[in-house]
């Protein structure tokens, strides 16, 4: 499955077109610490079918997992897995981690984590890892063709920075199981 995130989406009606364009599978949006999206980008995408997930970035002091859970609802994503982004420079205390996983799973949400696997190797572990950099594969600078998903992995983004119609995208190939339990 070919998924595109950004941190800043044009309008919901060229996202969609943006996205249909590469013909993506999967949106995913940033819905913490700040949203550039609207609940129209997350109910255009899934009436057009698309698999989506909720992308946090909890920070160094993160506020409570149902603040954000909260907003990912306002957005139209109840539901859908949430991935935590363990960014360098960004990263949220082990425990705090563990705990919002717990929360998530116990909400019916399918917790993700995403990140360098070497950071994600020293955090709890969720249901399913997207992994920014993969082991023994080297980034790409282009969409096609999309490789195949790493052994051990739910997701990569292969190709860090695409642009589709002026926007700026990151590009994935995820497994179908990241979006089950």
């Amino acid at each position: 499955m070919l998924a595109l995130d950004t941190f800043a989406p044009p309008s919901p009606v060229d996202w969609i077109v943006d996205l249909s364009h590469v013909q993506a599978d999967c949106a995913f949006y940033h819905a913490w610490p700040n949203t550039n999206y609207m609940p129209r980008h997350i109910g255009m995408a899934k009436t057009l079918g698309l698999a989506t997930a909720a992308v946090l970035i909890p920070g160094q002091q993160p506020v409570p997992i149902e603040r954000m859970l909260e907003v990912v609802c306002e957005l139209g994503g109840g539901g859908d897995p949430i991935v935590f982004a363990l960014l360098p420079g960004q990263l949220p205390p082990k425990f705090w981690l563990g705990q919002a996983i717990a929360a998530v799973r116990k909400l019916g949400y399918p917790p993700r984590r995403y990140g360098s696997p070497a950071l994600l190797d020293s955090y709890p572990w969720a249901a399913g890892d997207w992994v920014s950099k993969a082991v023994n594969q080297v980034q790409r600078t282009t969409i096609f063709p999309t490789p195949p998903v790493p052994r051990g992995t739910r997701g990569w983004e292969y190709c860090p920075e695409a642009y589709i119609h002026g926007n700026l995208y990151a590009v994935s190939v995820i497994d179908p199981l990241f979006f089950k339990e």
